[in-house]
């Protein structure tokens, strides 16, 4: 019997969690005034997860699995004309083609692409996730005091910490880009109203730390382009990934012309500030670092050492799902 007065802390606490490169990263969160307060983090052996998870309080009753960039595809087709209940079925149809696996071998899930529009077929998203990946992620939740019950991927949980950011600076309903490094890559999403509108990963390279440079040591406006540091050619990669942003954005332009993008939002490391104020100058558009200090790396997350703050911020996004977090 639980007498009425007495609240149950296993009714709003949440885990979420990943097998990061680090290891794995976990956030725990509990609710407070409508709120998602973030009360500890880490990263630990996977060897290690079930006796750390079994030890927090308060106990989670829910739990919100993350999936690596490597471990799906998000593809986009056009939205088959079938019942609500049968667009997976139709949707694996469509994409047997287009995953870089055997169609059987991955577990989909669909959603429409950005915000209605009048008299148009919206597309749809398509996640397809290798059953591998999936069933890792299950596996470890099984050592969780908590069932899984969601999985999200990096494309969503960005689009939820890119909407708080945007939020923050009355800019929801406006349309910002996001660029986050993961490794040897990065995602740039566009989203705008919450929703996600356009989704691409890019590859990265390290030269393009060189605009920061630039941006630090030429502080007048008259700054050199970018295929002019340091005698670097038009092949160079970190040139084609600015060619490439600039691309996607043309694209969005034609496709979205009544949403125009506000601004970048970056996070591609310690010296996104710099890299941004390059980038500001060679794209012609306002460039921001994604603020993890302005209410997005909320409690212990954001007390954090480099390595499991890096680990765990994009775990926010999944908490973000359900309820905004507590700064």
């Amino acid at each position: 019997m639980r007498w009425p007065w007495q609240r149950s802390n296993a009714a709003t606490a949440r885990l979420a969690y990943r097998l990061a490169p680090a290891g794995v990263a976990w956030v725990l969160a509990d609710e407070a005034d409508g709120q998602l307060q973030v009360l500890r983090c880490g990263v630990v052996a996977r060897d290690a997860a079930d006796a750390t998870w079994r030890q927090l309080s308060p106990r989670p009753a829910v739990a919100l699995g993350l999936l690596e960039l490597a471990d799906y595809q998000l593809l986009q087709v056009d939205a088959p004309a079938v019942p609500a209940d049968e667009l997976r079925a139709a949707a694996r149809w469509r994409i047997r083609d287009m995953v870089d696996t055997h169609v059987d071998d991955v577990t989909i899930d669909v959603m429409r692409v950005g915000r209605p529009r009048a008299g148009a077929n919206q597309p749809l998203f398509v996640v397809a996730a290798r059953n591998a990946a999936v069933q890792a992620l299950g596996e470890l939740g099984k050592s969780a005091p908590c069932a899984l019950t969601a999985i999200e991927v990096p494309d969503t949980t960005q689009r939820n910490l890119q909407s708080a950011a945007a939020r923050e600076i009355d800019l929801l309903e406006r349309a910002t880009a996001c660029l986050v490094r993961h490794g040897d890559s990065c995602l740039l999403t566009i989203c705008a109203g919450e929703e996600l509108h356009y989704a691409r990963r890019l590859e990265w390279d390290e030269r393009l730390l060189t605009l920061g440079e630039a941006a630090a040591a030429s502080p007048s406006p008259e700054r050199p382009m970018a295929y002019e540091l340091d005698g670097l050619g038009v092949s160079d990669p970190g040139l084609r990934l600015l060619t490439e942003l600039q691309r996607s954005f043309d694209v969005w332009e034609r496709s979205w012309p009544d949403l125009p993008l506000a601004l970048l939002w970056l996070d591609v490391g310690p010296r996104s500030a710099e890299v941004a104020e390059g980038l500001q100058d060679q794209l012609g558009m306002r460039v921001l670092p994604l603020a993890w200090d302005a209410g997005l790396l909320p409690g212990a997350v954001a007390e954090a050492d480099p390595v499991t703050r890096d680990a765990c911020a994009p775990l926010l996004g999944a908490l973000l799902r359900e309820r905004p977090l507590r700064s």
